[in-house]
């Protein structure tokens, strides 16, 4: 799979991870959710399909998911108090 793309948030990770500033489990957390939330956003949010194009099983793509705390946009939690409108 080619989806990787050179940016500054992945250069930032590096030079933060070796700069020890970022833990490198901690840096290969943020890498792998930057990864999986770039191929469902090209995909739609469709895991099957992301799970293809990062070449593992929808079943992994899921564990993975959940254990770095991505969902659908639409189905995050706000936790920011909502500010009231007064008409």
């Amino acid at each position: 799979p080619t989806i990787l793309k050179n940016d500054t948030r992945s250069t930032s990770l590096r030079d933060d991870t070796l700069a020890g500033r970022l833990s490198l489990e901690k840096a290969v957390m943020e890498f792998e959710r930057e990864i999986i939330l770039d191929a469902l956003k090209r995909t739609g949010y469709i895991q099957t399909h992301a799970a293809n194009l990062l070449g593992i099983s929808r079943r992994m793509l899921k564990y993975r998911m959940d254990t770095l705390g991505i969902g659908r946009p639409d189905q995050e939690v706000n936790t920011e108090p909502q500010a009231v409108v007064q008409e």
